[in-house]
């Protein structure tokens, strides 16, 4: 019998608004959101929901400003979380559920949630925190990423010799993600387009999972050994490892520790849950980054 995967999306799939129609529907999304909205309740200068869903917009001015809020880290990271918990009782109530689950990048800590490791509370907690930490370790280039429609394989000679730049996401055959200084991934732009490489920069204000990363590792990783961690009830998947997280909580810790600056493996991570028998694959998110980026390149 097939196996059913959950994949929850990362930062770069929020946009004001995001799933409104379902929140209005459906009871249990606006339950999710409200829980969120608890959790981080002084934390920030106005609700979480008030920044995924913010009064009407009557000028492109007003519409980039909300996507400008909703695109910070520490912001960005919460409410996409939120909206995939929503989405995952939804799914829930319709008797829809899955045999293993992953995350892309800061979706990994839903796909925690959703394998009973944590708390919706602490995920919503520990995403906060991790965007904070990311935005009070930044330094004049925290860097950012370019999104490149080839392989990793075929984009190994055009960025050697380019100091500062690191594989990030190994996302499918057709694209690989780039973190670097802007300065390098501007150059890099040039020589990718020159050889026909469609690419395009991700509207993200860091060069996540790369060393520019360190200093918030450093901090997440102490917030991270504070939570209360239980095994896995389904198969739980790791980007790091490209396979299923083990169930000893020091080795979950450790490796959840670094995922911020370890390349996300996405492409094996898939290949290896197909292997272990997933045939159906449901990405419970706003939408999908990988797809929106091939959209818009």
């Amino acid at each position: 019998m097939s196996k059913k995967a959950y994949i929850f999306p990362g930062q770069g799939s929020q946009q004001p608004d995001m799933l409104r129609d379902l929140t209005i529907a459906f009871p249990e999304m606006r339950r999710c959101f409200c829980k969120a909205d608890k959790v981080l309740s002084g934390r920030l200068p106005k609700r979480l929901s008030e920044y995924i869903f913010p009064n009407p917009g009557f000028t492109p001015e007003e519409e980039k400003a909300h996507r400008e809020e909703l695109m910070k880290t520490d912001i960005a990271q919460p409410a996409l979380a939120a909206a995939e918990m929503g989405l995952l009782s939804v799914l829930k109530s319709f008797g829809i559920t899955a045999d293993m689950v992953a995350g892309h990048s800061s979706g990994e800590y839903a796909a925690f949630a959703a394998a009973g490791v944590f708390t919706q509370e602490t995920l919503y907690e520990i995403l906060h925190y991790r965007g904070t930490a990311i935005l009070e370790t930044e330094s004049k280039d925290s860097g950012t990423m370019l999104a490149v429609m080839a392989d990793s394989d075929d984009i190994k000679e055009t960025i050697n010799g380019l100091p500062d730049v690191y594989m990030a996401n190994f996302n499918s055959p057709l694209q690989t993600v780039l973190s670097g200084s802007k300065v390098a991934l501007e150059e890099l732009k040039y020589r990718f387009k020159a050889k026909g490489i469609a690419c395009q920069f991700i509207p993200v204000n860091c060069a996540f999972h790369s060393p520019y990363m360190d200093p918030a590792r450093d901090r997440l990783a102490q917030k991270i050994l504070a939570i209360r961690f239980n095994k896995p009830n389904i198969s739980l998947y790791s980007n790091s490892l490209a396979r299923a997280y083990p169930t000893d909580k020091e080795e979950m810790i450790s490796c959840l520790s670094e995922h911020l600056v370890g390349p996300v493996r996405f492409k094996q991570e898939i290949e290896a849950m197909f292997d272990d028998g997933a045939r159906v694959f449901i990405e419970v998110g706003p939408r999908s980054v990988l797809t929106n980026l091939i959209d818009q390149i």
